[in-house]
């Protein structure tokens, strides 16, 4: 999408992931000076090799090796794997978390004050990184299978680092939701929350993989057409009931 919208004789200009993406990365031909190169590349070959293997598994040297960089350069522009990966999630999350909250800044004003309806709340969070997936000449499937490592590696520094770049827009997101659901507790929502977040990742993680119940080959669909679905099928689950875990019995002497 690309349009412009008036809120208080203020111009505001809605961009694409991909547009907002162009923007946090500069071109990888023209007018950069030799080290500037070197750090995209770095950048290329660390986001591609820790989606395919995942982050634990792959070192530093391989990165350098694949890349054809010595280790002085990836310790001068990163100083370790750390700050390799964070230099990764800024340059990606960046512009899909303002994508994120220019979407849902439309429909706060579509909506005139009132609360955001849930699908548009889940449509706004998951529509930029889904269509990652037909960015693949600029790395974006190769961040979504990265980011699908980094939910399921048990290292509390990644967790800790995806944290710190998502933090302020799932705030604005969290806040939608209450508005949206006010009967909802706190609790319920942060665990609807998990249960969408989970659907997100195993859905990028099989989007081009096997159909895994008809046993016809990969499972196909557009970007437009995942989302879609997506959004019905997590909507559906926020609005239902929520069960409240079994008090355990009183112990008896």
């Amino acid at each position: 999408f690309f349009c412009f919208f008036l809120k208080n004789n203020v111009t505001y200009r809605i961009f694409s992931v991909s547009q907002l993406t162009a923007f946090c990365m500069a071109d990888k031909s023209n007018g950069l000076n030799k080290g500037e190169k070197t750090r995209i590349l770095l950048l290329d070959t660390a986001e591609r090799l820790f989606g395919q293997n995942g982050v634990t598994a792959t070192s530093l040297r391989e990165v350098m090796k694949t890349a054809d960089v010595n280790m002085a350069m990836v310790h001068y522009y990163f100083k370790n794997k750390d700050g390799l990966l964070d230099a990764i999630l800024e340059r990606r999350l960046v512009p899909i978390n303002q994508s994120r909250l220019n979407l849902l800044g439309k429909y706060a004003l579509e909506t005139g004050g009132q609360p955001i309806a849930m699908d548009n709340i889940i449509r706004a969070y998951v529509e930029p990184f889904i269509r990652l997936r037909d960015n693949a000449d600029e790395g974006g499937a190769d961040f979504l299978k990265l980011f699908a490592w980094l939910r399921m590696e048990p290292n509390f520094t990644y967790h800790q680092l995806m944290k710190k770049h998502l933090g302020d827009s799932l705030a604005a997101f969290q806040n939608e939701l209450k508005r949206s659901l006010p009967d909802k507790t706190g609790e319920e929502l942060n665990w609807k929350w998990a249960f969408l977040g989970g659907t997100v990742v195993m859905t990028i993680t099989l989007m081009d993989q096997i159909d895994w119940f008809n046993d016809e080959g990969d499972m196909n669909g557009s970007a437009d057409w995942i989302i879609q679905n997506l959004v019905n099928y997590t909507a559906t689950g926020f609005e239902s009931s929520f069960a409240p875990e079994p008090v355990p019995p009183a112990r008896t002497n």
